[in-house]
């Protein structure tokens, strides 16, 4: 870029005495800042170096660089600048550790976005990555920040800014060794990109950590997440699990076709949760397929980054209890509407999970016009049964009705969508909701009191579902089935080591016996999660879906 650019460099209070090689953790400044944020805005900055036995970098990115380089700007080159002559200058100038086991880099705002960007991008150089606040999706703000400076006109160029967001990287990235963390307050503008990439990593089995605290985007708010985030790196530093070779992406562990987590032993791929395949005979492994062995990566085809966007979100409480709140989430197509509307249940074992479980597929329907309620619902912890989470269900049902008008909802076109337990408390909501046209349920579970043994729920669920035959003939949805029944599209995968393959031939079985449509999607070796995410199947499936509810919400 033929200027000097300042870069602040902090060495531990070991480094002049020890003779040996010292991690080094890049820290990156937000918009409109420079090189001295860091250390002009926390005093612990010294501190993390020596107490941690690390070299500190903080390069200047210009005001407003975002760390890549610019298609339009010629003078703006900065991920260049970082990745080759910075590297190189701080290697051959400093006692550093030259391999990525021994480099880390996080920052704020603007610097959370280039961190995870240059990560990205670059694997072979950093092993380990955060970002606090971070702009990781900033096509909503095409007038902030000399954006349209870096980027050109987001109208006229759209495909720059596609190719420059965090968001966007992960459908290439194929290292899984990365160490990420990120985090972000839950008033900041770019807390809901977060959740939106937090929520993408899930659904591409992307190994990290994902902190939401009370906080604005504010210097109080970033010193405090950098005393996590210290801690994180410190570990990733020590551990050495990460080898220098691996800048290679030698051998990495990841994801077949099907879904299946596969690890490289022994010279050769093997399936990650083999023995429990093997144990409960969920498909012959000895006769799988080579594929089963070989690394995926999803890329997307038919739907685009941009089909998720053209829809508007917006979150509201539907209940509170004494220590906690209950939200809803309304996925909104741009228009006039009416609306139908899709009501989306989570998974997550009834113990975990959160409504931006099925974000992406709620967006890409609403992006279609059919609009999408994501809700939440007390998990399986002490003290909570699944009446408890149906009770929830309900008061998110009467909520949603009673908003209807104002969100421009057809009321009386609706149905039910969900995963895994979701899919258990979707149908069963479906089943028991008056005027509910459709049912989509992925891999769900349709009848507690009849569960082979090494599936899910076991016994230890008894406390949530109760112990008895009444009691879990309650919960199960083929006990259910109403007189008219609604259409019907339910999945199951042969792959499934969660799920017994008899739920969905029992549900199917009761459905009918009602006289209901019903569509069963079957696959061969796809895992418990096949149909939703980092296979390819996962378009077809949305693309079948959006056109069912279209055809059948009206």
């Amino acid at each position: 870029m033929n200027k000097l650019i300042s870069n602040l460099v902090i060495t531990p209070d070991s480094y002049p005495e020890e003779n040996k090689s010292y991690p080094v953790l890049f820290l990156l400044h937000g918009a409109g800042g420079n090189h001295k944020d860091w250390l002009n805005s926390s005093a612990r900055i010294k501190d993390y170096s020596d107490n941690y036995n690390i070299i500190i970098v903080c390069p200047d990115g210009s005001k407003t660089s975002w760390y890549f380089d610019s298609p339009v700007d010629s003078t703006m080159k900065y991920e260049t600048y970082m990745t080759k002559e910075l590297i190189n200058f701080i290697d051959s100038n400093y006692k550093t550790k030259k391999d990525r086991s021994g480099r880390a880099i996080t920052g704020l705002s603007m610097g959370g976005h280039g961190a995870f960007y240059l990560t990205f991008r670059h694997p072979e150089i950093w092993g380990a990555a955060g970002s606090m606040s971070g702009g990781v999706d900033f096509r909503s703000f095409p007038k902030e920040w000399d954006l349209a400076k870096r980027l050109g006109d987001y109208a006229r160029f759209p495909e720059n800014w596609d190719k420059n967001v965090v968001i966007n990287l992960l459908d290439s990235t194929k290292d899984r060794s990365l160490r990420l963390i990120f985090d972000c307050g839950v008033d900041d503008f770019f807390c809901t990109v977060n959740r939106n990439l937090h929520q993408k990593m899930l659904e591409y089995k992307i190994p990290h950590d994902y902190i939401e605290r009370p906080g604005k985007h504010t210097w109080n708010y970033w010193v405090n997440s950098l005393k996590y985030q210290m801690v994180f790196f410190n570990d990733f530093f020590k551990d050495g699990q990460i080898s220098a070779k691996a800048s290679d992406n030698q051998n990495p562990a990841g994801m077949n076709i099907f879904g299946q987590n596969i690890v490289f032993k022994e010279g050769k791929y093997v399936l990650k949760d083999e023995a429990t395949i093997r144990r409960l005979k969920v498909f012959d492994v000895d006769k799988a397929p080579a594929t089963m062995f070989t690394i995926y990566k999803y890329s997307p085809d038919e739907i685009k980054s941009e089909d998720y966007n053209r829809c508007t979100t917006t979150s509201y409480v539907y209940k509170t209890y004494p220590s906690r709140e209950l939200k809803l989430e309304v996925d909104m197509p741009n228009g006039k509407g009416p609306f139908p509307y899709m009501i989306w249940i989570h998974g997550g074992g009834w113990r975990g999970g959160n409504l931006y479980g099925h974000k992406n597929l709620s967006t890409y329907l609403a992006s279609n016009g059919i609009a999408g309620i994501r809700i939440s619902y007390s998990l399986f912890t002490s003290g909570v049964t699944f009446k408890d989470s149906w009770t929830d269900i309900k008061d998110a049902i009467k909520f949603i009705r009673e908003h209807a008008a104002e969100w421009n909802l057809s009321v009386n076109d609706f149905g039910f969508a969900g995963h895994s337990a979701g899919g258990h408390l979707s149908s069963y909501a479906a089943m028991r909701t008056e005027g509910c046209k459709l049912l989509v349920s992925f891999n769900g579970i349709y009848d507690i009191t009849n569960v082979e043994e090494g599936f899910v729920p076991n016994k230890s669920f008894d406390p949530y579902f109760g112990s008895t035959r009444e009691e879990k003939e309650f919960a199960s949805p083929a006990y259910f089935v109403p007189k008219k029944p609604p259409y019907c599209i339910l999945t199951y995968c042969s792959g499934d080591y969660l799920v017994d393959k008899d739920q969905v031939k029992t549900f199917e079985k009761a459905l009918k016996a009602k006289g209901a449509k019903v569509e069963v999607l079957m696959k061969d070796y796809y895992a418990h999660a096949g149909f939703i995410g980092g296979t390819d199947i996962y378009e077809s499936t949305a693309i079948k879906i959006l056109e069912t509810a279209k055809k059948i919400l009206k």
